[in-house]
């Protein structure tokens, strides 16, 4: 039996040094290689979906879903606005809330830690990756295509793939996210900004299935989801600049002029002002 917590899992979590953390990620990526080659493929998909959840547990970086359900209106990214100001009273709530269980500084390290595995990761399984580690894709996105699932579109041709469809379909994944899978929403969206820049270029394919539901959450009547999608999303344009900034000035950008919906113009803004800052 191969015991999936590893000591350099939690040699990941607790350490930190970088040096040493990354020393441990090195071990963690010999030994999924050790598994896939023996083709024990449960203590990979495992150690995958732990490291996705530690990518978690640092709420500055992942809110918290029903301390933020009240923030409807405005652009979260906006320091000192209004919204921005609410949302800054949510997360002292939440970090009051994870203190016993979540030490700040401990969760940062936790998340860096696991940044640094997903690199390993990718430098030895490179194009691969999905591949030798069959639910990973599902572990970093799984909560956000759950929540999309009623409203994502089929594939063609890249002209009109990723042009969101009726506003009948944001209201259903807005349903889904309210009832139940906001946090999933929320958690897979901080997992992907994160592991996206660690992904070979040639898994740009899986990333552009994304666009979709991204469109869709950008026009999400939670502010939340909104600056998470836009986050993202904005961290896709700059490993794939040329195909996810086609989708921004294509179907994003024509959202800025929709007189009829508040949430649509926020959500473009809130990704305009993410993309510009970050690329």
């Amino acid at each position: 039996m191969y015991l999936v917590r590893t000591p350099e899992l939690t040699v990941q979590q607790n350490e930190e040094n970088v040096d040493l953390q990354t020393r441990s990620a090195v071990a963690v990526g010999s030994f999924v290689k050790f598994c896939v080659d023996h083709n024990l493929m449960q203590p990979p998909d495992k150690i995958v979906k732990n490291l996705c959840t530690f990518l978690c547990q640092d709420v500055e970086q992942t809110p918290t879903f029903s301390y933020t359900t009240t923030i409807l209106d405005g652009i979260l990214s906006f320091q000192g606005s209004k919204a921005a100001a609410i949302l800054a009273e949510s997360a002292k709530k939440d970090k009051a809330s994870t203190a016993d269980s979540n030490d700040p500084i401990k969760s940062r390290i936790t998340r860096r830690g696991s940044v640094l595995a997903f690199v390993e990761l990718s430098n030895r399984f490179g194009s691969r990756l999905f591949d030798v580690v069959p639910k990973m894709w599902n572990s970093m996105a799984g909560g956000l295509t759950s929540a999309c699932q009623s409203g994502v579109l089929s594939s063609g041709t890249i002209a009109n793939q990723y042009s969101p469809r009726s506003l009948a379909d944001v209201a259903s994944v807005d349903h889904l996210i309210a009832t139940s899978l906001g946090q999933d929403a929320i958690d897979s969206l901080s997992v992907l900004e994160a592991v996206v820049p660690t992904l070979h270029e040639e898994l740009g394919h899986k990333l552009s299935e994304l666009f979709p539901m991204l469109s869709l959450t950008l026009r999400s009547r939670y502010a939340i989801i909104r600056q998470s999608a836009a986050r993202c999303f904005s961290t896709i344009c700059e490993i794939m600049t040329v195909d996810a900034m086609l989708v921004v000035v294509e179907s994003i950008i024509p959202f800025i002029g929709d007189s009829s919906n508040l949430h649509n113009r926020q959500g473009a803004t809130e990704l305009i002002y993410r993309t510009q800052t970050s690329i």
